[in-house]
């Protein structure tokens, strides 16, 4: 599919990318721009590119000062999305930065690996509001994954939700949170990753808490450092065992040609 700016110049598709990525996610970053969607891999070109789109109205800097390199949508930027129906969330907060990002990278570098063709992130979810993946709606406030992901596994395609624990939550929240996980059909799997062995463990002590055998098999716990380095290949563990999603899922091109 082509791609066109405004004033009727063809727009690359690597563009048309990133400004949908930064309508699902609310962020990015000068890095992350270089890293995963611009083919010329020469910093100056890189910068130069960045500049043509915010001159010309497409992004602009993130409002918080305290933040150097980090690109939300302008208004041009909104309405190519929303021309094609593309989802457009708002600017993600300066205190949520750090978090998010984290979450989007490991989700591009699985998507340019061909291992996953559909997410979502909370932000996302929440402005559709998708009820089918809401962990809970405490006072007035919907709580849902930080991501939501489709892969092919053995059994068929499954939705595997994200969970990255930054600074970690007090173990009778994480009752209440693993006890709606359970009742969530349209999750096959939760990956929880952890930024230290305290949450890792917080979180193991509430699934025994709350006793319920059929949750075992869908929760996973991994470290935030493994996954990091290789979300498909950072170690996870299950009740039945420590194991990789490289090792279980197959490509979506492999899943078409089957």
């Amino acid at each position: 599919m082509k791609y066109y700016y405004a004033n009727g110049r063809l727009m690359s598709g690597y563009v048309a990318e990133a400004l949908r990525h930064l309508g699902k996610v609310g962020v990015l970053s000068s890095r992350d721009w270089g890293r995963y969607f611009c083919r010329n891999k020469h910093r100056r070109w890189q910068e130069r590119q960045l500049g043509h789109l915010r001159k010309s109205g497409y992004i602009k800097k993130h409002p918080a000062s305290s933040l150097l390199g980090k690109w939300i949508l302008d208004e041009k930027g909104k309405a190519f999305l929303y021309a094609r129906n593309w989802s457009i969330v708002n600017p993600v907060p300066a205190n949520h930065v750090d978090h998010d990002e984290f979450v989007a990278r490991t989700l591009c570098e699985m998507e340019q690996a061909s291992y996953i063709y559909s997410w979502r992130v909370e932000r996302e979810l929440k402005m559709m509001n998708q009820k089918d993946y809401m962990v809970s709606n405490k006072d007035g406030e919907m709580k849902f994954p930080d991501a939501v992901f489709t892969m092919q596994l053995p059994s068929g395609v499954r939705t595997i939700a994200l969970e990255y624990e930054r600074r970690g939550k007090s173990e009778s929240r994480y009752r209440s949170i693993l006890w709606n996980y359970s009742a969530l059909t349209s999750i096959s799997l939760v990956i929880f990753i952890c930024e230290d062995e305290s949450i890792s463990r917080r979180i193991e002590r509430a699934l025994k808490h709350i006793g319920n055998t059929e949750l075992f098999d869908r929760l996973a716990i991994t470290s935030a450092l493994e996954w990091k380095s290789s979300p498909l290949e950072a170690p996870i563990k299950m009740s039945r065992g420590v194991l990789n999603l490289k090792s279980v899922c197959l490509k979506f091109e492999e899943r078409m040609a089957g």
